[in-house]
Protein backbone atom coordinates (compact mmCIF):
# COMPACT_ATOMS: atom_id res chain seq x y z
CA UNK A 1 0.00 0.00 0.00
CA UNK A 2 1.43 3.47 -0.92
CA UNK A 3 2.75 5.77 2.06
CA UNK A 4 5.18 2.63 3.57
CA UNK A 5 3.49 3.36 7.10
CA UNK A 6 3.65 -0.09 9.39
CA UNK A 7 0.43 -0.81 10.97
CA UNK A 8 0.94 0.72 14.21
CA UNK A 9 2.60 3.95 12.57
CA UNK A 10 -1.30 3.94 10.62
CA UNK A 11 -2.68 3.34 13.77
CA UNK A 12 -1.18 5.93 15.50
CA UNK A 13 -1.93 8.40 12.55
CA UNK A 14 -5.70 7.62 12.98
CA UNK A 15 -5.54 7.62 16.80
CA UNK A 16 -4.07 11.30 15.85
CA UNK A 17 -6.87 12.04 13.09
CA UNK A 18 -10.09 10.95 14.99
CA UNK A 19 -8.68 13.13 18.25
CA UNK A 20 -7.61 16.07 15.80
CA UNK A 21 -11.26 15.84 14.16
CA UNK A 22 -13.23 15.65 17.65
CA UNK A 23 -11.22 18.65 18.45
CA UNK A 24 -12.74 20.74 15.63
CA UNK A 25 -15.52 23.17 16.39
CA UNK A 26 -18.04 25.45 14.58
CA UNK A 27 -17.47 28.45 16.91
CA UNK A 28 -13.84 28.94 15.69
CA UNK A 29 -15.02 29.01 12.56
CA UNK A 30 -17.80 31.52 13.40
CA UNK A 31 -15.06 33.72 14.65
CA UNK A 32 -12.68 33.48 11.72
CA UNK A 33 -13.65 36.17 8.76
CA UNK A 34 -15.01 35.24 5.79
CA UNK A 35 -11.64 34.03 3.83
CA UNK A 36 -10.33 32.37 6.77
CA UNK A 37 -13.78 30.33 6.92
CA UNK A 38 -13.52 29.47 2.99
CA UNK A 39 -9.50 28.24 3.61
CA UNK A 40 -10.97 26.31 6.75
CA UNK A 41 -13.35 25.13 3.99
CA UNK A 42 -10.68 24.24 1.60
CA UNK A 43 -8.46 23.02 4.19
CA UNK A 44 -10.99 20.50 5.25
CA UNK A 45 -12.11 19.17 1.28
CA UNK A 46 -8.44 18.56 0.45
CA UNK A 47 -8.01 16.45 3.82
CA UNK A 48 -11.84 14.49 3.23
CA UNK A 49 -10.15 14.17 -0.44
CA UNK A 50 -7.13 12.55 0.77
CA UNK A 51 -8.87 10.05 2.84
CA UNK A 52 -11.42 8.91 0.92
CA UNK A 53 -8.15 8.35 -1.67
CA UNK A 54 -6.77 6.22 1.37
CA UNK A 55 -10.03 4.80 2.15
CA UNK A 56 -10.89 3.55 -1.44
CA UNK A 57 -7.01 2.28 -1.98
CA UNK A 58 -7.21 0.13 1.35
CA UNK A 59 -10.96 -1.24 0.42
CA UNK A 60 -9.18 -2.94 -2.69
CA UNK A 61 -6.51 -3.79 -1.30
CA UNK A 62 -8.81 -5.90 1.79
CA UNK A 63 -11.35 -6.65 -1.22
CA UNK A 64 -8.80 -8.29 -3.53
CA UNK A 65 -6.60 -10.05 -0.56
CA UNK A 66 -10.49 -11.42 0.36
CA UNK A 67 -9.60 -10.62 3.87
CA UNK A 68 -13.68 -10.15 4.99
CA UNK A 69 -14.24 -13.08 3.90
CA UNK A 70 -11.07 -14.88 5.87
CA UNK A 71 -11.84 -13.25 9.04
CA UNK A 72 -16.11 -12.68 8.89
CA UNK A 73 -17.18 -14.89 6.40
CA UNK A 74 -18.59 -11.85 4.73
CA UNK A 75 -18.22 -10.21 1.24
CA UNK A 76 -16.52 -6.94 0.97
CA UNK A 77 -19.37 -4.85 0.07
CA UNK A 78 -21.37 -6.81 3.25
CA UNK A 79 -19.04 -6.08 5.87
CA UNK A 80 -18.62 -2.62 4.81
CA UNK A 81 -22.44 -2.18 5.00
CA UNK A 82 -22.29 -3.98 8.80
CA UNK A 83 -19.07 -2.06 9.58
CA UNK A 84 -21.02 1.64 9.16
CA UNK A 85 -24.05 0.82 11.13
Amino acid sequence: MAGGFTQQATGAALTGIVADVAALGTSDVRLASGAEQLALLRAGLRVEARLHTWLAELAAHVDAAGVAWQEHGASTPTWLADART
